[in-house]
């Protein structure tokens, strides 16, 4: 898994500029282009399974578009017990305090009281969470392994495949995961950062708001897509066929 060369193999395509560009248009567009980069995401991992370190062009719309739309659904679908334990937590803390106002004689030691009794449960229900989130997320990145190299939806729900490919990359996973985490908290900083210099300067509020993401999302795509690529090489040998 190389950190750098996922960072800036883009640059080595003759004609990167062009293709990064649209890329930056079309990650600007609300919903759809999330969708369609996510889809080029999934070429930039197909081609580079295949040892093609060419960015993919923008003639199949409407193909990237699918991919990118099955590729969320699938990792929807991994994290919904995830979403329902965040929902979960949410009302606990809700209910917590709407009974202690409901109280007729609330006070601040009885809230720090609640709210240290229901401590033990909130962490715990946290770390099975990120466990959960953890061990959900390895075997979606299996099934979309196997996706990178079949190109069919099915390889989302292989359950007892995608959880013995995962014995296989584990720590490819692991290192994965960390690099991704790292880009995206650097990137959720650089957000706020140059988001909020634009509005606080009253100059480019839409940048601010439209182009800022679509910049750090367009990077972030074609690193984690480069990755994705490496680990189907280390996970599955060095001749695919993708689609």
């Amino acid at each position: 898994m190389n950190f750098f060369k996922a960072l800036i193999y883009p640059f080595k395509d003759p004609q990167w500029f062009g293709k990064l560009l649209t890329t930056l248009l079309i990650a600007a567009i609300p919903v759809i282009g999330f969708f369609v980069i996510k889809g080029w995401e999934y070429e930039i991992s197909a081609r580079v399974r295949n040892g093609d370190h060419t960015l993919p062009d923008w003639k199949r719309f409407g193909s990237k578009f699918k991919h990118g739309l099955i590729i969320r659904m699938g990792a929807a679908f991994y994290n919904l017990p995830v979403y329902v334990l965040i929902i979960l937590s949410v009302i606990l803390w809700v209910r917590l305090f709407t009974d202690f106002f409901a109280m007729p004689d609330p006070t601040w030691a009885g809230l720090k009281s609640q709210i240290a009794a229901g401590i033990p449960a909130f962490l715990a229900m946290v770390v099975g969470i990120l466990f959960y989130a953890l061990m959900a997320n390895i075997l979606y990145w299996s099934g979309y392994l196997q996706y990178i190299e079949t190109g069919k939806v099915i390889s989302f729900f292989e359950f007892i495949d995608n959880f013995l490919r995962a014995f296989e990359n584990v720590w490819d996973d692991v290192v994965m995961g960390l690099m991704i985490g790292f880009m995206e908290f650097l990137f959720f900083l650089l957000d706020a950062i140059m988001g909020g210099g634009l509005v606080l300067t009253g100059f480019g509020a839409v940048i601010a708001a439209i182009f800022v993401p679509a910049f750090t999302f367009t990077i972030l795509s074609w690193f984690k897509g480069y990755l994705y690529g490496q680990l189907a090489i280390n996970t599955l040998g060095h001749h695919g066929y993708g689609e």
